[in-house]
């Protein structure tokens, strides 16, 4: 279980650097350092640290505390946890979560859906996941979604990506356009950038039907598409056809029958190289037999040699970015950021879906296929801040998985992405 311990920045950054605290002034009083759970995290900060700004929010699992964690009743009458211990920093137990916005992850979400989103989205409940996705994508063809009309924009949301210049560091992910078919209203839509795909060299249908499920009671869906997709000619001209206003890119997906899939990446890379601003290597899909066995060392030192490779031999080199599952380990995270920093990635993507289906109530979480949204959130960020810490701050990250307000896109910024 995680519980959580808020830090001002002064407290924290001391933390990082002399690698154990005995808290803040109101532990050292109390002789214990005070905790809270998920749902007393916010509670903590309007009442403790209200008007307090560059705060951060610690994540620690109860298993790495051990007896030295108790649960007891505070002042107020509720059950808190409280360690009777030093804190020691210790990367993969103690993990930076965000906090200055304010984060905490079971805080009830606000919907500012407008009426007619409202009904849209109703409208779309009445279909098959599937058929509904794909009638989401006609709807904005047909310009029958409400758009924001240019990318959301001020000052202070401008940031760059693998040295792209974004306008704000807001973009939508791959796997929703997979064809590239509604570039021009996925502009328009508010986004800083988007992304494609994946698209593989030749077409295929993917896994067989159903393979897209609602988990309504959880706010997530798991999927099992194995990149259907039209193929890289086809998406590659749609692309050429449609300029957009906004930087766009790709994810680079190999075919399920390949006979070496490290070379489709490279050949999708080729084809679509002048009509893009980005490609990225997904090697993180759950749905592709084996595709996750390219996170290994050696197979991913090969494959980004491939991949830089073939980018070289463009007249335009494209910046490379890497996605990665959330279902990784420590080491597995180190070797991941020590090869995408030797291959000099411009970005690396946290995350894809999780396999994980801990704390699931919905009837359908049994299905095969990765898990995304709200379930996802906390493990992806986790990922995300383990990532950032391996890279020592010298790689770009993109943070991925389970973002539905500001707040859970302001948690990622926090956590290490751009």
């Amino acid at each position: 279980m995680l519980i959580y311990k808020i830090f001002r920045a002064a407290e924290w950054h001391a933390l990082q650097a002399d690698g154990e605290t005995d808290g803040a002034p109101i532990d050292l009083e109390d002789g214990y350092i005070h905790f809270s759970t998920a749902q007393q995290a916010q509670e903590t900060a309007d009442k403790h640290f209200a008007n307090v700004e560059n705060l951060f929010l610690a994540a620690v699992e109860t298993e790495a505390l051990g007896s030295a964690i108790k649960w007891e009743i505070s002042r107020g009458g509720a059950e808190f946890p409280h360690l009777y211990d030093r804190l020691k920093f210790v990367r993969g137990s103690l993990v930076p979560a965000p906090a200055a916005g304010w984060w905490a992850p079971q805080i009830p979400r606000r919907s500012d859906m407008s009426l007619r989103e409202k009904l849209g989205l109703k409208l779309l409940h009445q279909f098959e996941p599937e058929r509904a996705h794909g009638l989401s994508i006609q709807a904005l063809k047909l310009g029958l979604a409400p758009l924001h009309g240019a990318p959301v924009h001020t000052a202070r949301l401008e940031t760059s990506l693998g040295g792209i210049a974004l306008r704000n560091p807001l973009g939508l992910a791959a796997g929703y356009d997979k064809n590239a078919e509604a570039l021009a209203p996925m502009a328009k839509a508010g986004f800083g950038f988007l992304e494609v795909g994946a698209a593989t060299p030749r077409p295929q249908p993917g896994n067989p039907k159903p393979r897209l499920f609602r988990l309504t009671e959880d706010q997530a869906v798991i999927n099992r598409f194995g990149f259907n997709n039209q193929g890289i000619a086809e998406i590659a001209a749609r692309l050429a056809q449609t300029p957009t206003a906004i930087p766009r890119g790709l994810n680079l997906g190999a075919n399920k029958d390949s006979a070496d899939r490290a070379d489709d990446f490279g050949h999708v890379l080729t084809q679509a190289a002048a009509h893009i601003d980005f490609a990225t290597v997904n090697i993180s899909s759950p749905n592709t037999e084996k595709l996750r066995d390219l996170q290994g060392k050696a197979a991913l030192e090969d494959l980004l040699g491939r991949v830089n490779a073939a980018n070289a031999a463009l007249a335009n080199p494209l910046p490379i970015f890497l996605k990665i599952a959330p279902d990784l380990t420590d080491a597995e995270i180190q070797d991941i950021a020590d090869l995408a920093l030797s291959a000099g990635l411009a970005a690396i993507i946290c995350t894809n879906t999780t396999l994980d289906r801990a704390g699931l109530s919905s009837a359908q979480r049994e299905e095969t296929g990765g898990l995304s949204g709200h379930p996802l959130f906390e493990k992806s960020t986790r990922i995300l801040a383990k990532m950032r810490q391996a890279t020592r701050g010298k790689i770009d990250l993109v943070g991925v998985g389970g973002i539905g307000s500001a707040q859970d896109a302001y948690a990622k910024i926090t956590a290490g992405a751009c």
